[in-house]
């Protein structure tokens, strides 16, 4: 049923009070497209604002709505129940006149009623309605910074399309009720009388006769609340509640049990998510205390300086109790507060961390976090800054250089630490020592240490002398606000002292002041402008005022009704910035300070401030108070101080530097949100903290702290709620009491009645007694008589009693018994059978409406949606809609360049729809692309013509057929005019990405034989149209991954296909001409595109899917849908016609649907997955370089090469470059593991390739279970238990040795396991020979090109080492060579330069080569500046295994190279001839110098080197080992044992 059909729909809106928030709703209702099925109904309830009764008289009149006016005031339930009878066959919307609506809401509305019979109400999210609020529940919120309302209703709308969610009752703000439900409840019940609880009402009623009440949860309305009713809104929501109370008791737990479970959750986090992903700037993850203070000042400015100034987002870990954090979106309004467990910390971070983009981390804070967060560096493989707060890191105890009893003490010896910590455990369980040496070995690590001054830089220094950092002051909002004062206010002195006070704060020593003042009747108060930690006590609260917890923007109104002499900081250790500080020298007031660090600091040289020594006696302070003059008479004009702060902008973009240049990656909400929720459903509850009454009334009496003040009214509204329960029980017991002494009354009244009347009867009873002894006696004879009758009848019964007997145990009995039972079974059936009729009644009207919109297909989709969604497994919307921005060409002119000698020549065919073709002819405009095209515009004889000036388009050629042609017959005729060697065949219907034009065309030189390249297709909204297309053996073809997602990794590696769209081909212009192009026998169009694909495959060339090529298509502009009617009836016919040309192809295609992942790679000779630890990294290490080129290798022998990284890891430059290969790579969050994907798709490969035996072991036998017949090949990348055995030969630790014992047992399991074995040098094929005899081993090595063009020896200089230092041997062979080499040859050559270079240099590293004199440089992106340079290479290795990639690199480079023997070993490398091999640091020394000062030798190693590659080391040889090995796939060959 359509929407129309199902009836038009009455909005009633009854109005009250709230002219503006009234213009606001009903502009918004004629605004939106509600009025397309609704008609508007106003009651005006005798509103006592005039201007309400004008406008709408006013509004009726101009508009066609109904308006109702109330002479009296009639109340909300009056207003609804009158407006509801007026189209009694109507469903009707009751909203608020304090509403703001948006867009399709009506519809959407109806179509949920629509979609759900047994719904009575539909209720929709808003900012303000109970249960159903957004984004926090059951709170008054206000739209989220950067939210209007049309933009947050999309949100909904896109996050949440189509779901609905059953909830206890509807909210009254707006809810669309169904008329048959309005009529079975009467409406609403007119107890209610002017307002609230007549919809809770009405909504159990009706509940309890198996009516539902449904959110809508992809409908966002507005409320403002609170507009109507104003103050008397509490008192009528009490008075509803007692009714309610009364008529449904268990209303309020199911209401509490919605909060407490939260149903909603999972939609509201999708559309925090939906805001989350539109953000592109930087993303950080900020780890502090939960303490608040400066530090949460500090970080509270800088995130909103991220997201104001950058448009980025800042994720907050904070400790949330003793066995949980929370990680939360900080600064932002929003449900993204995520408990999480301590012991699922790093999985959960691990998971969340790369799927939110989180690029940097910064720590300010480490109290209340357990130790794992030191590894959340590693674990995420994030840099990391570090800020010092405090001296957190040099002692654990939260008051750092005092004394137990509050008194500074300066920085204490190791043995008082030991102490104090032994007293004050630190959280961790370490000792001082062990604490301190945590923090400086983390530390180091970081790549930038901020101090917020020099004093804190200072301090930090004595602890930690190889630190360094940098000295950033905190920025600060403005502090524009702070006024200082000239006149006198009081006799007495008085001195504020602002922010919490605590005992490092300087508590003790103020009360020791006041009590001194107070002896010796010194004029001086004190203020304590904001809350005390703990009392202060009541002997001196005479001369000390506590004004309570503050709100920072209230600090300079509070400052300036004060009116104090001066300010003062007391202090007792040294502080790292003082917020307060800087409100202090913006008001221009006297300061009196101690030299606490920064603040000593930052009031040097300050005008009108006085310094103290740190350990000032509280009575010399005050004697200094005493002679302190105050601002009234140092000037007639207040002097005000430039705060020392930092400019906000400039700290910000100082603080983004590092990754300014670094692209975040998207968000895939949907996969976060999964992921979310099950964090959450893992969480343990929250443990509060019970505190007693006395302590509650201590810190928020005398302390004045708001937590305690809550906290006790929160305890206050408890007691109260028991106080009236108990209350309300006494007086049940009073009047219980009462009525049984009533009661009691009555009994004794009662009793002595029935006393009296006994006794009358007894008198008569005995007259009678005597009477009936004469009697008995004569009846006496009688009874004899009678007796032996009874006796015969005796007898008689026990006969009749046997007959009954037979009869019960014969078989007419029995048989009847079952049906006795049935009978009563029947009963209990009967209302099983009423309980499960409405049940049946729904399923048949979902199947009903499934099936009929779309059969069997249909109906079983919308099963497995509602399971996946119940099962919340499945992913919801994944796409963001952004069908607005593509639809809208941009405004003014469209220019193409023109070019004598085009390259591409793009084929835009066009039929009408002008505008279309102009959003297409725009968005080619805009290719960013040094290659020379064409636009050639085709109008196929359109009734309107199409004048490409009148669309403000220039240099494209506009071709008009003279009388309509068809598609296909256009294209040919434009090819033919066409000038360039590559066909661009372009839909009008289609907006070309940025990129697309280059791609295709470098498609053609990238890989071989390629003679058609096709797009990437999406559709407007986001969802992929199709990658490239798979035709079945009957001729019938799949657009493949349609509706899917477009980042999926199936779709995002080049690859070879069937046929490629037409909406978006290119064409070499030689094959099109060689064909005639598309075949006119399937004129006027389609499968011509499939036609001219097979056409192109049949002469031995490829058609390309290349997926950096985006193209949008509006898929049904130019033909429509409809396959029955018009052109698009073409697509039938043609199918067959292509099916009988090309038969005998397609008989070695499978049928429709069978194994489609095997037929998207079709052409495959091999299918090879290849599973390694982490993302290959190219740039940083050799082992990576020589795996990329070794998967480069296979993919151009025709194999498909798929590779997946054991931590699903998918970072965006280092995928690209593999994907850029035709390599397709598995990623989160697409697979939860790489177990995930063996068992989903590890059956599709004929070879599953293991690296690195840590890893082999674990996937071994999931292979073998999911794919018994594949191959298992083990890529060793070296010998790891060599390596360790030989660094075992050097550093002698036992760890060394178990670590290499365990390596050689896993790598010898996974040898006798796996098919095949690849090593790199023929060392390691000689080990296992030993080790493995029958194991089949391939000797595969690293991969070099030779470079020919090089520099002499005259024009270098220096010497270099690479090698990435996650490598523990390179660590040890810079040390080595630092240490040991490095001395010796500076005797030799004493101008000589070494260059250190690689990935990941641990900073200890960077220390020690650096004060050798070495140059350090670290990470750089191309070598090749450096092998072109330097004179020499070297390799000072003590220990490793396998063959070394950086000797292989220098020698490609004509570089000589000086190694050990472990580094040039298994290479065929000789000393003296291909290079220098040296064994001692004087060997070392020598013969760098040697080769340095000798031109000659120079020139040999350099000739020798460069030709010891050849035939051993180069792509030749790697693909001719590779040939060896795939010889069972490639020819039949079988492979022979090595070694």
């Amino acid at each position: 049923m359509t929407l129309a059909a199902f009836g038009r729909v009455d909005i009633i809106i009854p109005v009250y009070r709230g002219e503006a928030a009234v213009r606001r709703c009903l502009d918004s209702v004629l605004a939106s497209d509600a009025m397309e099925l609704a008609d508007v109904v106003i009651i005006n309830d005798a509103s006592p604002e005039p201007g309400i009764t004008a406008f709408l008289d006013d509004f009726a009149a101009q508009r066609s709505v109904i308006l109702i006016n109330h002479d009296v005031n009639q109340g909300f339930v009056a207003c609804v129940n009158a407006a509801a009878a007026l189209h009694p066959d109507r469903d009707f919307v009751i909203l608020n006149a304090d509403t703001e609506v948006a867009s399709d809401w009506l519809q959407r509305l109806v179509r949920h009623g629509l979609n759900h019979s047994t719904a009575a109400t539909i209720t929709p999210f808003s900012n303000n309605a109970t249960i159903a609020s957004y984004p926090k529940l059951v709170t008054e919120n206000v739209l989220p910074r950067g939210e209007d309302i049309e933009t947050l209703y999309r949100r909904f709308a896109r996050a949440n399309d189509g779901e609905v969610l059953e909830m206890p009752t509807a909210i009254g703000f707006c809810t669309w009720i169904r008329r048959s439900a309005w009529q079975e409840a009467s409406g609403f019940d007119a107890v209610f009388g002017r307002g609230y609880g007549e919809e809770v009402d009405f909504c159990c009623k009706l509940a309890a006769t198996g009516w539902q009440h449904f959110l809508a949860t992809d409908i966002f309305i507005f409320h403002e609340g609170g507009v109507s009713f104003g103050a008397e809104a509490n008192e009528r929501k009490a008075n509803a509640q007692k009714i309610i109370d009364e008529r449904y008791p268990d209303y309020d737990e199911s209401i509490q049990r919605w909060i407490h479970q939260d149903p909603s959750l999972g939609y509201r986090l999708a559309v925090d998510l939906d805001r989350l992903s539109e953000r592109p700037g930087p993303r950080w993850l900020f780890i502090s205390h939960s303490l608040g203070g400066g530090v949460q000042q500090h970080i509270q400015h800088l995130a909103a300086l991220i997201r104001d100034e950058l448009d980025g987002v800042v994720w907050l870990l904070q400790p949330r109790d003793e066995l949980s954090v929370q990680l939360t979106w900080f600064g932002e309004d929003s449900g993204l507060n995520i408990p999480i467990a301590h012991d699922q910390l790093s999985s959960a971070l691990l998971a969340l961390a790369p799927e939110l983009g989180i690029q940097r981390l910064h720590f300010h804070h480490l109290a209340g976090l357990p130790a794992l967060v030191l590894e959340l560096p590693t674990l995420l493989g994030l840099p990391f800054d570090f800020t010092f707060h405090d001296f957190y890191a040099v002692c654990p105890s939260p008051t750092h250089f005092i004394s137990r009893d509050g008194r500074y003490y300066g920085r204490s010896d190791l043995s008082e630490c030991e102490t104090c910590v032994a007293e004050r455990p630190d959280p961790w369980g370490l000792s001082i020592l062990d604490w301190r040496a945590t923090f400086n070995n983390w530390l180091s690590n970081a790549e930038r240490l901020i101090f917020p001054n020099h004093s804190v830089e200072e301090i930090v220094s004595e602890y930690f002398p190889e630190l360094s950092g940098e000295v950033w002051p905190h920025p600060e909002p403005s502090l524009a606000a702070f006024q200082a004062h000239t006149e006198q206010s009081l006799v007495r002195k008085k001195f504020c002292l602002i922010g919490s006070l605590s005992e490092v704060k300087g508590l003790n020593v103020l009360r020791e002041m006041a009590s001194i003042a107070e002896t010796t009747s010194e004029l001086i108060d004190f203020v304590v402008v904001g809350p005390t930690l703990v009392p202060i006590g009541a002997d001196v609260t005479r001369n000390i005022r506590v004004t309570g917890q503050y709100k920072p923007q209230d600090l300079p109104r509070l400052l300036a009704c004060e009116r104090p002499d001066g300010l003062l900081f007391l202090s007792v250790v040294p502080e790292t910035y003082n917020y307060a500080l800087s409100a202090g020298l913006a008001t221009g007031l006297p300061i009196v300070a101690l030299d606490a660090g920064a603040i000593g600091e930052r009031l040097r040289d300050v005008a009108g401030a006085t310094v103290l020594p740190i350990d000032a006696k509280p009575a010399d302070i005050l004697g200094v108070l005493s002679g302190t003059v105050g601002p009234y008479a140092l000037s007639e004009e207040p002097f005000m101080r430039v705060a020392d702060h930092s400019d906000g902008l400039t700290y910000v973009a100082r603080h983004h530097q590092p990754i300014v240049d670094k692209e975040p990656v998207g968000l895939h909400t949907d996969a976060v949100l999964a992921r979310v929720l099950r964090i959450m459903s893992l969480a343990p509850q929250l443990q509060t903290i019970e505190r007693g009454m006395r302590e509650l009334l201590e810190q928020s009496l005398d302390c004045h702290l708001p937590e305690a003040t809550a906290q006790l009214r929160k305890q206050a509204m408890q007691n109260e709620m028991q106080l009236v329960e108990r209350n309300a029980h006494v007086s049940a017991m009073e009047r219980e009491k009462v009525h049984l002494e009533t009661v009691i009354d009555e009994l004794k009244s009662a009793q002595a009645a029935e006393t009296l009347h006994l006794k009358d009867i007894i008198a008569e009873v005995q007259a009678t007694l005597t009477a009936r002894d004469e009697e008995l006696s004569q009846q006496s004879e009688e009874l004899f008589q009678q007796s032996e009758e009874l006796s015969q009848q005796s007898e008689e019964l026990s006969q009749q009693f046997e007959r009954v007997r037979e009869l019960e145990t014969s078989t007419s009995w029995r048989i009847t018994a079952p049906l006795r039972m049935i009978v009563q079974a029947s009963r209990s059936f009967v209302l099983w059978v009423k309980a499960h009729v409405e049940w049946s009644r729904r399923v048949l009207v979902f199947a009903g409406y499934h099936y009929g919109h779309g059969g069997w297909p249909a109906f079983r989709d919308a099963i497995e949606r509602r399971l996946a969604w119940r099962s919340r497994e499945a992913e919801r919307a994944l796409f963001v809609a952004g069908a607005d921005e593509l639809a809208l060409a941009p405004e003014g002119p469209i220019v193409f360049q023109g070019s004598d000698r085009p390259i591409v020549s793009v084929i835009i065919p066009t039929y009408g729809e002008h505008y279309v073709t102009r959003r297409c002819l725009a968005s080619l405009s805009e290719q960013a692309t040094e290659t020379a095209f064409e636009v050639l515009v085709v109008d196929d004889a359109f009734t309107d013509p199409l004048n490409l000036t009148s669309l403000q388009v220039s240099g494209a050629e506009l071709i008009r057929n003279a009388q309509n042609l068809g598609f296909l017959r256009t294209c040919n005729r434009a090819v033919g005019e066409a000038r360039g060697d590559y066909i661009l065949l372009l839909n009008n219907d289609t907006v070309v990405h940025a990129g697309a034009v280059n791609a295709m065309l470098e498609s053609f030189a990238q890989f071989d034989n390629v003679g058609a390249v096709c797009a990437q297709l999406r559709f407007a909204d986001g969802r992929l149209q199709e990658a490239g297309g798979i035709v079945w053996s009957d001729g019938s073809a799949w657009n493949w991954g349609r509706g899917e997602h477009p980042q999926d990794p199936k779709f995002n590696y080049p690859r070879e296909v069937d046929y490629g769209s037409a909406a978006a081909l290119m064409v070499s212009r030689k094959l099109w001409d060689q064909l005639g192009g598309f075949d006119e026998d399937f004129a006027p169009a389609y499968y011509e595109d499939t036609d001219l694909c097979f056409a192109i495959r049949s002469l031995g060339h490829r058609v390309i899917y290349q997926p950096l090529a985006v193209v949008t298509h509006f898929e049904g502009i130019s033909h429509g849908t409809d396959t029955g009617m018009g052109i698009k009836s073409y697509q039938v016919s043609n199918r067959q016609r292509f099916a009988d040309k090309w038969q005998q192809v397609l008989s070695q295609h499978r049928a429709n649907g069978v194994e489609p992942m095997l037929e998207r790679d079709r052409c495959a000779r091999v299918r090879i997955l290849w599973i390694e630890a982490c993302m290959l990294t190219p740039d940083q290490d050799s082992g990576s370089l020589r795996t990329i080129r070794l998967l480069r290798i296979l993919v151009r022998m025709g194999c498909k090469v798929t590779y997946v990284a054991d931590n699903l890891d998918g970072a965006e430059q280092y995928r690209s470059q593999l994907a850029c290969e035709g390599i397709e790579v598995i990623h989160a969050p697409f697979f939860r593991s790489v177990r995930d994907y063996l068992r989903q798709h590890g059956a599709e490969f004929d070879i599953v390739t293991l690296c690195r035996h840590y890893i082999a072991i674990q996937h071994l036998k999931t292979v073998r279970d999911v794919n018994p017949a594949a191959k298992i090949w083990f890529d060793t990348i070296d010998l790891h238990y060599l390596r360790s055995r030989r660094q075992f030969q050097l550093d002698g630790k036992k760890s060394t040795a178990d670590r290499a014992e365990l390596a050689y047992r896993e790598e010898m399991e996974v040898i006798s396991q796996s098919d095949l074995t690849i090593v790199v040098s023929a060392v390691e094929v000689l080990e296992l020979a030993d080790e493995k005899p029958d194991a089949k081993v391939a000797l595969i090595s690293n991969i070099h090109e030779v470079v020919h063009d090089r520099p002499g020896f005259d024009d270098r200089s220096g010497v270099m080492f690479v090698g990435g230092f996650q490598h523990p041997p390179n660590i040890d062979a810079v040390e080595y060579y630092a240490n040991e080499i490095w001395p010796l040859l500076t005797e030799l050559c004493p101008d000589l330069e070494t260059y250190i270079i690689g990935s990941r240099m641990p900073d200890r590293l960077k220390k020690i080569g650096e004060s050798k004199g070495l140059k350090m440089v670290g990470f750089v992106e191309d070598l090749t500046p450096y092998y072109e340079s330097c004179k020499l290479a070297i390799a000072p290795l003590r220990y490793g295994a396998g063959v070394k990639g950086k000797v292989n690199q220098a020698l490609s480079y004509g570089l000589p190279v000086v190694g050990s023997p472990d580094a040039v070993e298994g290479m065929g490398l000789t000393h003296e001839r291909e290079v220098m091999v040296a064994e001692t640091p004087e060997g070392f020394a020598d013969s760098i110098a040697k080769v340095c000062n000798n031109r000659e030798l120079w020139q040999a190693l350099s000739e020798r080197g460069v030709a010891s590659l050849v035939g051993r080391f180069t792509p030749e040889v790697a693909e001719e080992a590779l040939r060896h090995a795939l010889a069972p796939w490639l020819d039949d060959r079988d492979l022979e044992t090595v070694g």
